[in-house]
């Protein structure tokens, strides 16, 4: 009885736990991810039993200073993102009388504050949370907080701060001052306008599709990248289309004011900003290509994010007006003008190939290259975090796309483990006696459907398991 009441427990705690999982996974998908964030608690050990735990979204940070003293402080530094500046977390005070705490967050004007006094827990410790928010607007240049302690003891006040200042990238600013001033402005049609692309569904040469238009309108051409733009057609779509299919030698559009998401049908995704022009796994090439070629960025910016394992561990390439890039499993920016193509690696390892010498370059993350007419220029440096600030957006939606895969993955196995554990209990179950309490047997015995041995033909007993003469089972099965 014992051991039955014990499986219906486990099953039923297995099932709640599924529950509870199914119902976290959708609200977990639901809720925003942050656009960057950085955070900790300061000091390690409380200073006069007061401890500040924080964390920062929509900025990055870069240098960090403490110092000590009657008011103990770290100030930070970094760089101003995009969204929402966004500073949480709790302070706590465990010693003395109390703490006056104010937390304030202010960017572009607007200004958020949080106030409280939180008495002394000693010889525990009462803590308090907040939360405070400000949008960070177009064209902010900065943006600051401070979470400001003032702890009241016998022998007098102490203090304790954590505060920081954000200044927006340069580059970052123009272009987002940029959008604002185009984003009323549409370029014409490269070409004629039609209503609608070819459909190849179900033909070779499908290469993924356009997740996301923001912005102006882009435009899509199917005729072949060797046609000048003006002798192509192309078809416009409109912010709020998705799932726009490609295919091979298809050229997208992104012009002045707009930005596009493409996501690949091996995985890679990338973000094209505004004055962009892509082929899609173009048959045209200098250079013959040795692996699979996933198109040509031949004027603008963009970011591609190939990803970790399988799939990423392909070799790609990437063709830009001098120079095409091999790369796997990798995250890396590439910018073409009329003057000169540039590669910056954010995350991973890129073979930089200069078409016309065949003279390669690796980069490493942290690393950029250029490359002119001449040929290649030197390798330098540049700050990741400063220019994975730029593209805050981008990486808020890889972040929550992983994130996605990450708790299905979790949910299947869960599942599997549950449908194995059952299926081993219910098992188990059926071939278990039954244990009378204090672990004695109990012996359960059939009615026999004939009153005498088969194998024997003596007279059986009533409640018999087995003949008392031969010793054969009356059922096949018991005793074996």
């Amino acid at each position: 009885m014992g051991n039955r009441m014990f499986t219906n427990r486990l099953i039923w705690y297995l099932i709640s736990s599924l529950l509870i999982l199914l119902l976290v996974f959708p609200i977990n998908m639901l809720l925003p991810q942050p656009v960057s964030a950085a955070g900790g608690t300061f000091p390690a050990s409380p200073f006069n039993g007061m401890q500040i735990t924080y964390n920062i979204t929509g900025a990055t940070i870069t240098d960090t200073v403490d110092s000590d003293g009657f008011t103990t402080s770290r100030t930070l530094q970094g760089t101003l993102g995009t969204g929402q500046l966004t500073i949480s977390g709790s302070a706590k005070m465990g010693n003395g009388y109390d703490a006056d705490v104010t937390a304030t967050v202010s960017c572009g004007g607007e200004t958020d504050q949080f106030i409280t006094n939180i008495p002394s827990g000693f010889p525990g410790f009462n803590e308090e949370s907040f939360n405070i928010s400000v949008p960070i607007p177009a064209g902010a240049t900065s943006g600051s907080f401070s979470i400001n302690m003032v702890g009241h003891y016998n022998a007098g006040n102490r203090g304790l701060v954590v505060s920081g200042t954000f200044v927006a990238d340069a580059a970052n600013v123009v272009t987002t001052s940029t959008q604002v001033t185009t984003q009323t402005q549409e370029d014409p049609p490269p070409g004629t306008l039609i209503d609608k692309l070819p459909d190849l569904k179900g033909t070779e040469g499908h290469r993924g599709y356009i997740e996301k238009i923001e912005g102006n309108p882009i435009y899509v051409s199917a005729d072949s990248p060797l046609l000048p733009p003006s002798e192509r057609k192309w078809v416009k779509f409109m912010p709020g289309d998705k799932n726009i299919l490609l295919y091979d030698n298809w050229t997208v559009r992104t012009p002045s004011g707009a930005e596009t998401v493409l996501r690949f049908s091996t995985g890679a995704v990338s973000r094209q900003k505004e004055r962009s022009w892509f082929d899609v796994a173009p048959k045209v090439s200098v250079t013959p290509p040795t692996s699979e070629v996933m198109g040509r960025l031949w004027d603008g910016i963009a970011n591609f994010y190939f990803p970790k394992g399988e799939a990423g561990a392909k070799q790609y390439e990437i063709s830009l007006n001098r120079i095409h890039t091999g790369i796997k499993g990798t995250n890396f920016i590439v910018e073409v003008t009329e003057q000169m193509d540039l590669v910056k690696v954010i995350e991973g390892t890129v073979e930089v190939i200069f078409d016309k010498t065949g003279v390669s370059r690796i980069l490493e993350a942290g690393q950029q290259i250029s490359a002119t007419e001449a040929g290649l220029g030197s390798v330098t440096s540049f700050d990741v975090e400063a220019e994975k600030a730029k593209w805050s957006s981008f990486y808020e939606e890889l972040e929550k796309g992983i994130s996605t895969w990450i708790w299905v993955v979790i949910v299947i196995l869960l599942l599997a483990v549950i449908v194995l554990t059952l299926f081993i209990l219910l098992r188990n179950r059926r071939k278990t006696p039954v244990w009378q309490q204090g672990g004695r047997f109990t012996q359960t015995y059939y009615q026999p459907t004939s009153k005498f041995c088969e194998n024997c033909g003596s007279s059986l007993a009533t409640n018999s398991n087995f003949c008392e003469k031969c010793g054969q089972p009356v059922y096949p099965g018991i005793g074996m």
